[in-house]
């Protein structure tokens, strides 16, 4: 099986002192720059696959962290990736990549993005919640 999982808009301005304010959607609002961040999920051969991309209306650069947590019958593992990433405007822009055995754990995935001192998070869950 294979599902791809979009997080939503996430439009962020300079005007949100604290960061972008998460709504109960995955998305923040306000005028500004426009970050779309997402996280995919694909269920195949057994095993399931996350990825976290963004995409951004102008050029930007800054830092990402993906944080993949398992639960399962062996207890709870967590897989943490990160670093700079360039994204130019309209493209897709891959940050990271987990791969799991699909062994019937629940998996959560949060993935921050950061630039020019503003932040966006997007979350997703594989049977599991976050």
């Amino acid at each position: 099986m294979r599902h791809s999982v979009s997080i939503g808009a996430l439009t962020i301005a300079g005007l949100l002192a604290a960061g972008a304010a998460e709504g109960p959607d995955g998305s923040a609002s306000a005028a500004g720059d426009e970050v779309h961040c997402e996280i995919a999920v694909e269920e195949q051969a057994g095993r399931v696959t996350l990825e976290g991309f963004v995409d951004a209306a102008s050029s930007i650069s800054g830092s990402y962290e993906l944080l993949v947590t398992k639960t399962g019958g062996g207890g709870t593992s967590d897989i943490r990736q990160g670093g700079e990433f360039s994204a130019n405007a309209g493209a897709r822009t891959p940050l990271g990549t987990v791969v799991l055995a699909g062994d019937g754990g629940a998996y959560t995935a949060k993935l921050k993005i950061t630039w020019d001192g503003k932040s966006a998070v997007c979350r997703e869950s594989v049977r599991g919640s976050l």
